[in-house]
């Protein structure tokens, strides 16, 4: 991500000749002096010129109407100061004058990511990026939106400007979440379902018709804002279920179980995950209110402050790192299966939590097994919604689902895809849900 400053009084006929060289705005300077192979140059405004920085000396000929740019000599900065800077010449095939064009090679800022305590999720510009301690050593200049996150502890937010040859240095001491436990996971005693809390916020819901993949009902692009939550860490378990209903059948495909106690519960209605909600309730003598998730809180914590189509990017064939997923694994059991270009090593369900978390800590987001939703389906139903907690109950036959599962295709599992073809009391064997706990 190197940048180009140029230098010269002939600066304009010369960018008529050599428009690869474009300016940094604003910047203009010449060689003021020359003794033997040392020489200054008046680097104007700029100050993203430093030691070790590297450049090269032209001279201008005209022929016939136009300029010609002549290269003469290479050079490395040896010291900056105020607004000049000394260089060495280090290779020359004449003689350098004063008023000669000079061209350096100027890096972009650095970025260096503290945070205490490390192994902080990292996201700038709403991608993210890996986890603290973090460096870049190149960025282009520009300002970024940082946002660190981390299990347990309060989101941090701040806007970083990066300058040329600058290095901005970011340390984040990130704070405790204050519910009493300081700890942002809370596991309910009758089934021992993790619950995390996500914190509320505003976002763009949907996906513009460029993402590729994009069906029509995902569509237009709204601004929605949530009120905070609680939601499952991982999706609910054959284990979970069979409290509420001891004799519940996941079943198999084609001879591999589905029905191990730590895989996720599938084979299971809108209708009967609904039920479950409610009977979790009841438990708890409705001191915590258990139900689906709604559409627009679904897709608020799968994308967990990303901005890309996946949490971890635009990749699908990263897919196997976070999810499990139709992959190479399926391919040589079922060639007709459409894949993702990696291995997970599961051919049907894994249990829940074998794979790497959102930068929210949820778990299966994309992957493993569909999950039901709250809304009733409908194609048009975000020309409907209003800013505030936007939640979709007309008539309708069809349910929403979200996510991916073991059985989907690469371009079906983004976080703003639409599930519609099951009714309420349909069941499916890759058609799981997780839960949310009202606050």
């Amino acid at each position: 991500m190197g940048m180009t400053i140029r230098f010269g009084i002939f600066f304009i006929c010369l960018a008529l000749i050599l428009p690869s060289l474009s300016p940094a705005e604003g910047v203009r300077g010449k060689v003021t002096s020359v003794q033997r192979d040392v020489m200054k140059l008046d680097k104007g405004t700029d100050d993203g010129i430093q030691a070790g920085d590297t450049g090269r000396v032209y001279y201008i000929i005209k022929v016939g109407e136009r300029e010609k740019a002549i290269y003469i000599a290479k050079f490395t900065i040896t010291q900056v100061k105020e607004d000049l800077a000394t260089a060495k010449i280090t290779e020359k095939t004449g003689e350098v004058k004063v008023g000669f064009l000079v061209e350096v090679d100027v890096k972009g800022g650095g970025l260096v990511i503290q945070t205490e305590p490390v192994g902080a999720a990292i996201l700038i510009n709403g991608k993210s990026v890996g986890v603290s301690p973090y460096e870049e050593k190149e960025v282009s200049p520009g300002s970024y939106q940082i946002r660190i996150v981390k299990e347990g502890y309060e989101a941090w937010d701040r806007e970083v400007a990066i300058r040329l040859g600058k290095r901005e240095e970011v340390f984040a001491q990130l704070k405790k979440l204050p519910d009493g436990s300081s700890a942002v996971v809370w596991r309910e005693s009758v089934t021992g379902i993790e619950f995390v809390w996500v914190h509320g916020g505003c976002f763009e819901m949907g996906t513009p018709p460029s993402e590729k993949g994009r069906f029509s009902d995902e569509g237009p692009v709204h601004e929605v804002c949530v009120d905070g939550f609680w939601t499952g860490k991982y999706e609910v378990t054959n284990g979970q279920y069979r409290r509420f209903i001891a004799q519940h059948d996941s079943t198999s495909y084609q001879g591999h179980s589905l029905n191990g106690d730590d895989q996720p519960a599938v084979n299971v209605s809108w209708e009967e995950a609904k039920a479950f909600a409610d009977w979790l309730t009841k438990q708890y003598r409705g001191k915590n209110i258990f139900r689906l998730p709604r559409e627009a809180e679904w897709e608020f914590a799968c994308r967990a402050g990303t901005k890309t189509s996946r949490y971890w990017g635009d990749d699908p064939n990263q897919a196997c790192t976070y999810e499990n997923t139709a992959d190479q694994t399926a391919k040589r059991q079922w060639a007709h299966f459409f894949i993702h270009n990696c291995e997970d090593g599961y051919l049907v369900s894994a249990p829940i939590g074998k794979f790497s978390p959102n930068p929210f800590g949820l778990h299966d987001m994309l992957g493993n097994v569909l999950e039901w939703c709250e809304d009733v389906y409908s194609k048009d139903a975000y020309h409907k919604h209003q800013q505030k907690n936007p939640f979709h109950s007309e008539e309708g036959p069809f349910r929403v689902s979200r996510g991916g599962s073991w059985y989907y295709e690469p371009g079906h599992e983004r976080c703003a895809y639409r599930h519609s073809d099951l009714r309420a009391n349909d069941r499916a064997m890759d058609q799981g849900f997780r839960l949310v706990m009202q606050p």
